[in-house]
């Protein structure tokens, strides 16, 4: 794998000047794929070094793209943060994951093994509260169905 990864990276470094996010996207992707689904620390850790990156700016650019994965947060959880959710739980279902999850927004829960944030209205204020978990919003969210979607994963 090691290898394989090395190959990568030299793709990517010969575009030389031509180098954008874009393509840090597509490296992240295929090493993904290439590490079996999950971006392993290791493999960030060598496209850091190798295209001479800080860890933080890479963790900023994953944040961004709900499909890359790591070892620490294979899942990906939103809460909504709309007027029409928020106000029906009253921040309880938020509460509640940073309490039970240890995670604050914007962090990863290694105890739920997923990242954690609040996003904008979902669109189905109705049926609020609404939460994402990778990338599919439920609906009429209560803190056991979430408990148990966080531990079937």
């Amino acid at each position: 794998m090691e290898n394989d990864l090395q190959k990568l990276i030299e793709y990517y470094c010969r575009k030389g000047s031509n180098w954008d996010q874009n393509d840090l996207i597509f490296l992240l992707r295929e090493t993904q794929e290439l590490c079996g689904g999950i971006l392993k620390e290791a493999a960030l850790d060598e496209i850091c070094k190798e295209l001479a990156i800080k860890p933080s700016y890479l963790k900023v650019v994953m944040k961004y793209v709900p499909d890359l994965k790591t070892e620490k947060s294979r899942h990906r959880l939103e809460i909504c943060n709309g007027s029409n959710c928020s106000s029906k739980v009253k921040g309880n279902l938020q509460k509640w994951v940073e309490k039970t999850y240890c995670v604050k927004k914007g962090g990863v829960s290694e105890k739920g093994g997923f990242s954690y944030n609040l996003c904008g209205c979902l669109k189905k204020c109705k049926e609020g509260p609404c939460v994402k978990w990778d990338g599919q919003v439920y609906a009429n969210m209560t803190m056991k169905q979430l408990d148990k979607l966080i531990k079937d994963k």
